[in-house]
């Protein structure tokens, strides 16, 4: 127990700046329209709870960058990024 209280904010700090980093190629793919690389990498930081990625989903279904517009997916995204406290979303 005392190595889990030693190691664990070292453990979620990595944790943390994975997940950044993962948001950081999905947001380069987007920007280079490369939308199936962004639309992967976003969906799988959206279900682990990455509000800026669900913003990000969002954004996607509305405009129908990559994917068929879909508004009722879009507010389901951004839904679950406000409830989270993203301005964006809200």
């Amino acid at each position: 127990m005392l190595i889990m209280k030693k190691y664990l904010p070292t453990l979620l700090l990595l944790f943390t700046l994975n997940a950044h980093a993962d948001l950081e190629s999905a947001n380069k793919n987007y920007d280079a329209k490369n939308y199936s690389a962004a639309l992967s990498e976003y969906r799988l930081l959206a279900k682990s709870g990455n509000a800026r990625a669900q913003d990000s989903l969002g954004r996607m279904y509305s405009n129908g960058d990559g994917v068929a517009k879909d508004f009722k997916e879009a507010v389901k995204w951004y839904r679950l990024a406000a409830d989270q406290g993203n301005a964006s979303a809200q």
